[in-house]
């Protein structure tokens, strides 16, 4: 069976997550990013990521509690030692960090639509004690940031401020046709009527990728 490898395109998208990236890292900012499943947020963060040494990606899971997210940003499973086991402690220490690093740092949170709120008082907690030398990409789904919202007007506690420490927020859009077309023609699919019938409907990157990869390997005729 022929094997299918998935290709890196430039979408409007991936350049704006690229853009907002290196601008939180050099100003120390805290940039929302919030688009639907399957926009490419992950794929454009991790290739910053892996593309800048001074730069922290942390994806956050269902089953992360508070201390396992600090902990794992801490990196005390490289050796910090057992006196970090609190979480003031841990909050303590990084904020000790970034403080007195010279040079600028970002982290990018991912999926962080996983949060609980009272996690995000945590954050705005920590975002206070490295808000210097520190940028934040925060990064999730559009209903996140409507949850957010909600307790912003509700005035659940932390939120008004957790909020307020979002210098900006960033809206990812739906795929136009012409990103569309570009990316079926980096897999060699050029035709016009083909792409009108099949791929112009889709409405997230994730999809499309995921449609070509089913025309190539099962569905494309035999020359």
């Amino acid at each position: 069976m022929k094997k299918f490898s998935q290709k890196l395109v430039e979408t409007n998208n991936y350049i704006i997550i690229k853009e907002a990236c290196k601008y939180a890292l050099e100003n120390s900012r805290m940039i929302g990013i919030f688009g639907y499943e399957g926009a490419g947020k992950t794929i454009a963060l991790r290739k910053f990521y892996e593309e800048n040494r001074q730069t922290q990606y942390i994806r956050v899971t269902k089953s992360m509690k508070t201390a396992d997210f600090y902990k794992e940003l801490l990196g005390l499973e490289s050796g910090y030692g057992r006196s970090y086991r609190s979480l003031f402690k841990i909050m303590d220490r990084l904020g000790s960090r970034y403080f007195n690093q010279d040079e600028k740092n970002l982290l990018i949170i991912d999926e962080a639509g996983k949060f609980s709120f009272s996690d995000l008082e945590y954050l705005h907690e920590f975002r206070d004690r490295t808000e210097k030398s520190l940028g934040i990409i925060f990064a999730g789904p559009e209903y996140f940031h409507d949850d957010l919202l909600m307790g912003v007007r509700n005035r659940v506690k932390g939120l008004p401020e957790f909020y307020r420490r979002l210098n900006f927020k960033i809206w990812l859009e739906r795929p136009k046709q012409k990103e569309i077309t570009a990316i079926c023609n980096q897999y060699g699919i050029e035709d016009k009527r083909l792409l009108r019938n099949r791929f112009f409907k889709h409405e997230n990157f994730s999809d499309l990728t995921n449609d070509i990869e089913q025309y190539l390997i099962f569905d494309k005729p035999e020359d």
